[in-house]
């Protein structure tokens, strides 16, 4: 009665706003579009519908947009750890795969570690992304395909990826003939003995 405005709050509301600005999603509802857009691909838009058909839930593509770079920014210092942890490890493996960005080629590179797995997206292919994470004196093992800009690692002591070494017989084998099989078929043969020991 005494004509004071009050406001209930919940401990899980992530603000206090009013209005427009009123529009809120928790936190496991911001998880799930973290999962939606990140792990399975759903753009901003179909993140959107996903919530207003699924829940009942009007939320924006800004809105879905704004919750992926909130949890990135709050898992930036997790992130930070994983790059220390990768680069201090004695044994790595690291690989490199195409990725879309904005529609064009970019690569997603991977640091496996035995206790992290550290991921970078960038635009170039070469030794300067691996030397970005782990710095040009990285002495460890590490284990790899034949990708040259590994080689710039020149204290570490490098592991074939045995694997990539059949894959390229097996290929070598599809066009040879005669005496050219001899190798190729030598090759294969001592990685799968190898493999068995």
């Amino acid at each position: 009665g005494c004509g004071g405005r009050v406001q209930g709050r919940h401990p899980l509301q992530t603000s206090d706003a009013l209005g427009a600005a009123a529009s809120q999603l928790g936190a496991e509802a911001k998880a799930l579009a973290v999962h939606l857009n990140k792990e399975l691909g759903a753009s901003y838009g179909k993140v959107r519908r996903f919530f207003q058909v699924a829940y009942g839930l009007p939320v924006s593509r800004s809105g879905a947009c704004k919750a992926v770079m909130r949890a990135g920014a709050l898992a930036e210092p997790s992130y930070r750890q994983i790059g220390i942890d990768v680069r201090r490890s004695r044994r790595l493996y690291p690989d490199e795969t195409g990725w879309k960005v904005a529609g064009r080629l970019w690569w997603l590179w991977a640091f496996v570690a035995r206790r992290a797995v550290l991921y970078r997206i960038r635009r170039g292919r070469g030794a300067e992304v691996p030397m970005e994470v782990l710095g040009k004196d990285w002495s460890g093992i590490m284990g790899h395909d034949g990708w040259a800009p590994y080689d710039a690692f020149e204290d570490a002591l490098h592991q074939q990826c045995l694997a990539h070494l059949l894959w390229r017989c097996g290929h070598l084998l599809e066009g040879a003939t005669r005496g050219a099989v001899r190798f190729p078929r030598a090759v294969k043969a001592l990685l799968k003995r190898a493999l068995a020991l």
